[in-house]
Parts: C-alpha cells; sequence; structure tokens
C-alpha cells in the first residue's frame, strides 16, 4: 500500500468513526491526513491530493 493509499484510508476511517460517535463536528489538521513526503514540493503534492 502506497504512501498516499494509506492516507486515504486513514481519513476514510476516521470520518467512519466520527459518524459511528455521532460527533456533529469535528477538526482535524491536514496535514495528519497526508501521505508522508520527503521534500516540500512532494509535501506541497500530497497536500493538493486531498
Amino acid at each position: 500500500m502506497s504512501g498516499q493509499q494509506q492516507a486515504d484510508a486513514k481519513l476514510e476511517i476516521a470520518f467512519e468513526f466520527f459518524s459511528k460517535l455521532g460527533v456533529p463536528y469535528f477538526s482535524f489538521h491536514d496535514v495528519d491526513v497526508i501521505a508522508p513526503a520527503t521534500d516540500m514540493k512532494e509535501h506541497v503534492r500530497n497536500l493538493a491530493v486531498m
């Protein structure tokens, strides 16, 4: 599983969890749900994907 696939799965699971908890509002940092990057260019690209 690629880093981006892992990030996508993490985001999907988080939203499912929030839904099951019945939480009407939630917050997270963008960098918590993107694939890890080795440089700034890759980091910006990963943010754009999300």
